[in-house]
């Protein structure tokens, strides 16, 4: 009941051999809308590019990215929820962390439990680990420099312990359907993806991708990644722990300070089967407070 007015929050719909289920988190009516969200593209006589070329330029403004966000800190509240039996999605718990980056690595620390600030004891345990975590940074750094000067090139080794771009973890798949949209009032090139059958995988996240279909859309300015559909088409693991086909997810970025797309938001929706026991994992990650240091 929303308002005096009932409305079903989950709607249960069969076609044919399949079944889909409408799940709605949130209503709220006669709400302003912005006419730009209902913009369309100009019509433009510029090519659409190659998506292989725009995936380049993405992977090269990924390590600009990364050194950018070196020098921000965010929060990051994970929620945890459930659906009762009404199929309404019920939150469970939520924590909320501070993360920080150190000579290219992430440093976390919890700052809050289901919604209240930690303990004083436990704040400061959380301190002490994150001091714990750049000792340990600082280990693997002067690991890396020594086994690169006994490779006889200086420096950090380029690569390790950075994060995936969405450039490389999709190129595995087939790139198709490109097109000219607007999204949050920009700009933006959106293609589908779907698995490569002659793409052999080598990593973790390669193999992962390898398994999805989906969307991205790409803001045309910046020739950054601004969302991400995906969803397993078909179950990943190996014997002790294996996600089931049909597990989704989407993240959404926004723009920062002008000039880095960062993460808004995620949303998490799989099966995970270890051993003989089933888990499912529905949370809701909500990014932000993007300061500079």
């Amino acid at each position: 009941n929303i308002s005096g007015v009932q409305i079903p929050f989950l709607v249960k719909t069969t076609v044919g051999d399949e079944t889909y289920n409408i799940a709605l988190e949130d209503v709220k009516f006669s709400l302003p809308i912005a006419r730009s969200v209902f913009d369309f593209p100009q019509i433009s006589s510029e090519p659409l590019p190659d998506i292989t070329a725009l995936l380049n330029e993405i992977r090269v403004n990924a390590d600009k990215v990364d050194e950018i966000l070196e020098n921000y800190s965010y929060t990051e509240l994970r929620i945890d929820r459930e659906r009762d039996a009404a199929g309404n999605l019920i939150e469970k718990s939520s924590e909320k962390r501070l993360l920080t980056f150190y000579k290219g690595y992430r440093i976390n620390r919890q700052i809050e439990k289901n919604g209240k600030p930690l303990s004083a004891s436990d704040q400061e345990n959380e301190d002490k680990d994150a001091q714990k975590q750049v000792a340990e940074i600082e280990k693997k750094v002067a690991a890396k420099e020594k086994r690169e000067i006994a490779a006889g090139a200086a420096g950090q080794p380029k690569g390790e312990g950075s994060r995936i771009t969405i450039a490389d973890a999709l190129k595995g798949s087939l790139l198709t359907n490109p097109r000219r949209e607007r999204f949050k009032g920009r700009e933006v090139i959106v293609f589908d993806y779907e698995p490569n059958p002659a793409f052999k995988p080598q990593t973790r996240n390669e193999k992962l991708f390898a398994l999805c279909t989906g969307a991205v859309w790409v803001d045309t300015a910046t020739k950054q990644v601004v969302r991400l559909e995906a969803v397993l088409s078909k179950s990943a693991g190996n014997f002790l722990a294996k996600a089931k086909s049909g597990a989704a997810f989407t993240i959404d970025n926004e723009l920062v300070n002008n000039e880095i797309w960062l993460p808004s938001q995620a949303d998490i929706n799989l099966q995970i089967k270890i051993l003989f026991a089933g888990i499912n994992i529905n949370n809701l990650i909500k990014y932000g407070d993007y300061r500079r240091f």
